[in-house]
């Protein structure tokens, strides 16, 4: 892949997105309120239950799949395939942008947002200022 400067941010979102839909993006203005089932990220990260519910919807899936009962999968490796993920979908549109050019997307906890629901892929927002002219962009 060519690296290649970026006419701008708003162009950010399709560029990644044409490296996948892993890498989607998209932001949310941090003055306006998160639409349910979105939560600021410190809000889920100082909490136990958003993430332990994460675990056991991992522990659950990965024992459909093996089609056999959540108790049957460790914690343990219900706990590590969800922190692989939670990882690597943070970390996919940053390596991407930095791919694609400079690199705009803010990865700090109070600029991201994640959905209290755990169905599917785990997604994420990032808030930005209306005023900002490099706003983060969300991990969606």
């Amino acid at each position: 892949m060519t690296k290649r400067a970026l006419p701008g941010h708003r162009a950010l979102p399709r560029d990644l997105m044409a490296l996948g839909p892993f890498f989607a993006v998209a932001t949310h203005v941090r003055d306006e309120s998160l639409p349910p089932p979105w939560q600021p990220m410190t809000a889920l990260v100082e909490q136990d239950e958003p993430l332990q519910a994460r675990v056991q919807a991992v522990r659950a899936a990965l024992a459909h799949r093996a089609r056999s009962r959540p108790d049957d999968i460790e914690i343990r490796v219900a706990a590590s395939v969800t922190q692989l993920g939670l990882t690597a979908r943070l970390l996919a549109p940053a390596i991407g942008a930095i791919t694609l050019g400079p690199m705009p997307i803010s990865l700090s906890l109070d600029d991201l947002c994640g959905r209290t629901t755990w169905v599917g892929p785990t997604r994420f927002r990032s808030l930005h200022d209306r005023q900002s002219r490099h706003p983060p962009w969300a991990l969606r």
